[in-house]
């Protein structure tokens, strides 16, 4: 205790006789954050700073210092999401910080409105990272949990007891070339995990708390399923409409109904409507039919959205990814939930700013829209009109249970 008030980080808390200051452990946080710097440069570093001349005879420290600076993490976390004291341990997810923008009851919504509303409605884009690997454990059973779960990773033993209950299916694609898929069925070799798949708000950006999963074979469905359910159960309650962006959304919303219900691990209200959309065309190889049944322009309440806005989130984890492959599960996972915490943060503090500029575009972009609809409508006949009314009204009631009938919105020439 007299050496946490002189802002003294013990290595050991029996008969310490080395410690880190407060300083050196949030400027090596910073390091990691901002330039992706591993424990080990870190350290090498140091050296160098305490012995210019001789850098390799200063005592090493570089275990002690991957020690402490898990629990200095952990203390940041706990600190900054209230936990001051150990009169209450964080849940599932509470160590995570989630978008602020988007709807959550008894947060910024008032659960008493009619959260059924289009307005109200949950956007979420789902993909995997192939380069989030990791080596399988050298001591697998000497490690320590310090947070599992209670971050942005899921627990690690109910997840491996949902895998092990799970049958994998062999899943096939008619689009062209989706690694996804391609992946679902390689040997992993001396891989623990070929990547990682996460949620993440598709308007704002943000990554959904307690919904980071390890991959096994590539990006394969069970995978995404456990992911998925895991952020529709986060402050949902009273919301049932989700719009959903995924690369193979052609390919998993098939089954996804039939799956989730024979789950026992998943838990999904049956009151809530998944309504599924891709988010870019040219890049993956989708057959053109796709566009009018997945694009989001389609969709009553989505409008311009950025269906792939998780991929610039990947390239910033991905600099930390690098040196978590070769770390202990217990400290990759730490590590990449204090990075996505950190993400979020960032964009937190931008937010205001991001959609003041968004508000003013829409604006333009909205009168733009209605003096371009006011002269197709005022162009044609009623009974076209009418024709197209009811066209809309069938193609959105039966969307939801058979996407061709959205092809009525396909320009016929």
């Amino acid at each position: 205790l007299q050496l946490l008030r002189a802002k003294l980080f013990p290595a050991t808390f029996e008969k310490p006789s080395t410690a880190f200051t407060f300083a050196v452990l949030d400027d090596f946080v910073r390091d990691n954050l901002e330039c992706g710097t591993s424990g080990m440069n870190y350290y090498s570093k140091l050296r160098r700073v305490t012995s210019g001349v001789f850098p390799h005879l200063v005592p090493d420290r570089y275990r002690e210092l991957l020690r402490v600076a898990r629990q200095w993490r952990l203390l940041k976390l706990l600190k900054w999401n209230g936990f001051l004291r150990c009169e209450q341990a964080p849940k599932k997810g509470e160590l995570g910080l989630f978008c602020a923008a988007c709807p959550q009851p008894g947060i910024n919504v008032n659960p008493a409105e009619d959260l059924d509303h289009w307005k109200y409605t949950r956007t979420l884009v789902m993909d995997g990272n192939f380069k989030a690997e990791h080596m399988h454990d050298r001591r697998p059973a000497d490690q320590v949990w310090l947070m599992d779960g209670h971050g942005f990773m899921v627990t690690d033993p109910d997840y491996q007891t949902y895998l092990k209950a799970t049958p994998h299916i062999t899943e096939k694609s008619a689009c062209n070339n989706h690694k996804a898929i391609n992946q679902a069925n390689a040997q992993r070799g001396r891989l623990h995990s070929t990547g990682i798949g996460a949620m993440a708000c598709a308007q704002h950006g943000c990554f959904y708390p307690h919904s980071v999963v390890d991959f096994q074979k590539g990006e394969r469905q069970l995978n995404m399923d456990y992911s998925l359910a895991n952020a529709l159960r986060y402050n949902m309650t009273g919301i049932n409409r989700v719009l959903c962006f995924y690369d193979i959304n052609c390919s998993y919303m098939k089954n996804l109904c039939t799956w989730v219900r024979n789950s026992a691990f998943i838990d999904i209200p049956d009151s809530m409507q998944i309504m599924p959309g891709i988010g870019m065309w040219h890049v993956h190889g989708h057959k053109q039919e796709c566009y009018a049944r997945y694009a989001p322009l389609f969709m009553q309440g989505a409008g311009w959205v950025d269906g792939e806005i998780i991929e610039t989130l990947w390239s910033l984890l991905n600099i930390a990814s690098t040196s978590a492959r070769g770390m202990s599960s217990p400290h990759r996972q730490e590590l990449l939930d204090f990075q996505i915490s950190d993400c979020n943060f960032m964009k937190m503090i931008r937010m205001v700013d991001s959609l003041i500029w968004k508000l003013t575009t829409a604006r333009v972009a909205a009168d733009m829209a209605k003096w371009a609809f006011k002269t197709l409508d005022e162009a044609v006949s009623t009974t076209q009109r009418d024709t197209w009314t009811y066209q809309e009204q069938v193609a959105f009631r039966d969307r939801m249970v058979d996407p061709s009938a959205m092809d009525i919105f396909e320009v016929q020439m």
